[in-house]
């Protein structure tokens, strides 16, 4: 890729330095194929991508839930028009730590750039899954066996790994590049991290060592900023990434 001063660069990169909240990178495209997709990885960044003098994608701009843009896998179809012409892609950073930021790029068949994806996030989805198959077991247990005390315990555990397990899933963000619908899923991710809190007190409580020290109450403190936080993005007095503050604080 060539950066707007003429120098090459290899993606990604952050370049060190570099004040400018744009950065415009370009390169010529070989033979495209009506098969091919130009698939973009951004975070906080307003993306815009150009064939010649044509814009042909734009993300980021009047978000309905996000002020700052959300993290994202970009698809974007390409023709076989676009063969030999210039592509040009502009990356607007909206917070300072993303200056200078070059996120991966694919150009490609989009299902071998799908399989691709999903084999660098493979552990970590495997580790999804094993927690989730888990934790879903020990919930049927629960239901079968629930008059035991014991299994209280893990029952709130299992929930708390139902949770993380689909944050998880969600954070990865292969839900965005199959079905797209980044906002949804990124709201989704948010509100699933505001309930995580509340099935992990309640596991705590249930342990014989707390029978004198009434502490489920305390589950009612995310209970109370989930209300919060929503009403205040309905109201819109503050959005999602503004009120990602309030979340950490409660989870702290």
């Amino acid at each position: 890729w060539t950066l707007s001063d003429e120098r090459k660069i290899h993606v990604p990169v952050q370049l060190s330095n570099y004040l400018s909240q744009k950065i415009e990178i370009t390169r010529t495209l070989e033979e495209v194929d009506k098969a091919d997709s130009l698939v973009i990885f951004s975070r906080h960044t307003v993306l815009e991508v150009y064939i010649e003098e044509e814009k042909i994608y734009e993300f980021g701009e009047n978000l309905k839930f996000f002020h700052i843009p959300v993290t994202n896998w970009n698809v974007i179809p390409m023709k076989e028009d676009y063969s030999g012409k210039k592509l040009t892609i502009v990356n607007t950073a909206k917070s300072d730590p993303y200056r200078g930021n070059i996120g991966i790029i694919y150009l490609g068949d989009k299902m071998a750039i799908f399989i691709q994806i999903v084999k660098e996030n493979l552990a970590a989805l495997l580790c999804v899954s094993l927690i989730f198959s888990l934790s879903f077991v020990v919930i049927i247990l629960w239901l079968v066996t629930r008059k035991r005390k014991v299994f209280n315990q893990v029952f709130y555990l299992a929930i708390f790994g139902i949770f993380l397990s689909l944050w998880e899933f969600l954070n990865a963000r292969i839900p965005q590049l199959v079905f797209g619908r980044v906002e949804f899923f990124s709201l989704m991710t948010f509100e699933i991290l505001l309930f995580m809190p509340i099935p992990f007190v309640m596991f705590y409580s249930e342990f014989s060592w707390e029978d004198n020290h009434e502490i489920e109450w305390v589950s009612l403190i995310p209970c109370l900023n989930f209300l919060f936080c929503n009403l205040l993005q309905i109201l819109r007095l503050m959005d999602v990434s503004q009120t990602i503050l309030l979340l950490h604080l409660v989870i702290v």
